[in-house]
C-alpha cells in the first residue's frame, strides 16, 4: 500500500512499533516519515494523529470550496 501511495505522489507518515525496521529503504526523494512508538501510549500517538487531523480539516475545507 505504501509503495502505491508514494507512486501516486502522496506524502506518508508511517507509525510503527519500536524495533520494527522499515520494510525497505526509502530514497531521499520519497516523502516518507517513519515514526516509532508505543501504540498503547497516547502521547506517542499524538503527533501522527495531529498531522492527520490537520490534513482532514484542510481536505474538508477544500472540498467545501469546490461545491
Amino acid at each position: 500500500m505504501c509503495d502505491r501511495l508514494l507512486k501516486d505522489g502522496h506524502q506518508l507518515r508511517i507509525f510503527e512499533r519500536p524495533r520494527v525496521p522499515p520494510y525497505r529503504e526509502f530514497n531521499n526523494d520519497e516523502s516518507v516519515h517513519w515514526v516509532t512508538g508505543d501504540f498503547e501510549a497516547l502521547m506517542t500517538l499524538m503527533m501522527p494523529l495531529k498531522v492527520w487531523t490537520v490534513y482532514c480539516i484542510w481536505f474538508q475545507q477544500r472540498c467545501q470550496k469546490l461545491k
